[in-house]
């Protein structure tokens, strides 16, 4: 096997991390319009905008949880220490999205989803920065 060639325990360790990624992905995108617009009757406007911050707040944590990871030096290596942290947090404000307090005005829930639609966002690029490979 030549030093370029992955082995495939490798690519199956690689593919194990994103399948958790894939799978919180999936919770999100594909269940949150529908439980913040219909069942707790957010409006459309109000539950896209707050899909928009936390798309948003993209734009800052990635680009510094890539500078922050490249420099990290621990004895677990540059990455993993930020994979290793990612998923109990990225649970935590999954479970909490879905879980708004009752009697909430619009503005209330609208604040706690974005909020806690950061946070999520925010625990989804300590794993998925450090993971994906470098270019």
């Amino acid at each position: 096997m030549s030093k370029d060639t992955v082995s495939m325990p490798i690519k199956v360790a690689f593919g194990i991390g994103a399948s958790g990624e894939a799978a919180s992905n999936w919770i999100f995108n594909a269940l949150t319009f529908f439980f913040y617009n219909q069942i707790l009757g957010l409006s459309g406007t109000m539950t896209a905008a707050a899909v928009t911050i936390g798309i948003a707040s993209d734009a800052i944590t990635d680009p510094l949880m890539g500078s922050i990871s490249d420099r990290w030096r621990s004895r677990l290596g540059r990455r993993h220490p930020f994979m290793f942290a990612a998923p109990l947090p990225l649970v935590i404000t999954i479970y909490l999205i879905f879980s708004p307090p009752a009697g909430l005005t619009d503005w209330g829930l609208f604040a706690w989803f974005a909020v806690f639609t950061v946070l999520m966002r925010i625990s989804s690029t300590l794993f998925a920065v450090p993971h994906l490979p470098s270019v």
